[in-house]
Order: structure tokens, then C-alpha cells, then sequence
């Protein structure tokens, strides 16, 4: 996908998207639901936060296609980015003890890390414009929670044998219900979808 990361409205849409983000992961118990997922199935929070961003917005989810699509076009920048700054960040953490060159090392990990982010989020924003959209259709299940249970199935098709998939779904499920009560302020969007 050759998305135009500088459009202007992307950039209206990329920091509305950040500004949820960080509001729904700061409510009661998302961010140890998002971590969950992300540390045990290897799940992208920024597409789980963009699913929620989505919905809350204009009620729209994505295709299991499309869906699809998204998330491969994310895989190749957590491969890259994602991934090895978090886990660099992560290995230094516990050696930091009183000393303030590590402290200072890892601050500059983690702002790393989160500048990266929220890159991705852009990325998201962009990529997510050319793809399709479908309204809720009077399922009986929230549709932002099955968009997310779409999302998590092909990482729960290959999960080691002990992991618990209905944990990871009560997680999703979770994120959806903090989602859908986020109040309205917090998704300002341009016209064209997210």
C-alpha cells in the first residue's frame, strides 16, 4: 500500500486516533488487556486501538479481508521497529539499578518506542482510507467486539496449546466495552473515514 502520510487530513485523523489511544488506554483495566494480547499472542494494540477508534467514530468495522490486509501491512514495520525497540527497552529495564547513564538509556527507549507508535498509528490512519467499510449489522454480539475477536483469531489458531483463548477473547471484549462508553469528544474526525 503507498499511502500519502502527510495528506492533511490524515493528520487531523492520525492525532484524534492518538488522542483516543491514549484516553481508552488509560481507562480501567485496558492497558492490561492490550498488553495481555499483545505479550501472549503477539497482537498489534495500535490495530486493536484503530478497530476501537473505527467503531467509536462512525460505527464502521472492518472485513475479516480487509482486516487481513491491515494487519499484514503492520507486520512488517513491528517486525522491524515495533518489536526489537520494545524488547530492548524491556531487557534493559531490570538493569538500570541506580544508575543513571541506563536510566537515562531507557527513557530514551521508551520515548523511541512511543514516538514509533505512534508512526504506526499514522500508517494505520492512511492505510485504513483505501479499505472498506461496513456498518453494524444487528448482530447480537457488539460489533467492535467481534471485529476484535476477528481480529485475535488467526493468532489464537496459533497459540501454544496451553494458552487460554477464552481469556484472550474476555480481554478483547474488554477493550470493546471501554471502547463503546469512551465519550464522543475523544473522536474528532475529517469526513473521510479513518
Amino acid at each position: 500500500m503507498a499511502e500519502d502520510y502527510t495528506d492533511e487530513t490524515v493528520d487531523q485523523d492520525a492525532s484524534a486516533f492518538w488522542a483516543f489511544s491514549l484516553a481508552l488506554y488509560g481507562r480501567d483495566d485496558v492497558a492490561e488487556a492490550c498488553l495481555y494480547l499483545q505479550d501472549h499472542l503477539g497482537a498489534n494494540v495500535n490495530l486493536i486501538l484503530y478497530l476501537c477508534f473505527r467503531w467509536r467514530a462512525h460505527q464502521l468495522v472492518l472485513s475479516p479481508d480487509d482486516l487481513a490486509i491491515l494487519r499484514a501491512a503492520m507486520d512488517h514495520y513491528d517486525a522491524a521497529i515495533l518489536r526489537p525497540l520494545r524488547a530492548v527497552r524491556r531487557g534493559l529495564k531490570p538493569m538500570i539499578g541506580d544508575d543513571p547513564d541506563l536510566a537515562a538509556a531507557y527513557e530514551a527507549l521508551k520515548a523511541a518506542e512511543l514516538s514509533s507508535e505512534k508512526a504506526q498509528q499514522r500508517r494505520l490512519v492512511a492505510s485504513g482510507r483505501s479499505l472498506g467499510a461496513r456498518p453494524c449489522d444487528g448482530q447480537a454480539q457488539s460489533p467492535l467486539a467481534k471485529a476484535l475477536e476477528d481480529d485475535l483469531m488467526p493468532l489464537l489458531k496459533d497459540a501454544p496449546k496451553d494458552f487460554a483463548p477464552k481469556k484472550a477473547l474476555a480481554m478483547a471484549a474488554r477493550i470493546a466495552d471501554a471502547a463503546c462508553r469512551m465519550p464522543l469528544t475523544h473522536v474528532f474526525l475529517s469526513t473521510k473515514h479513518a
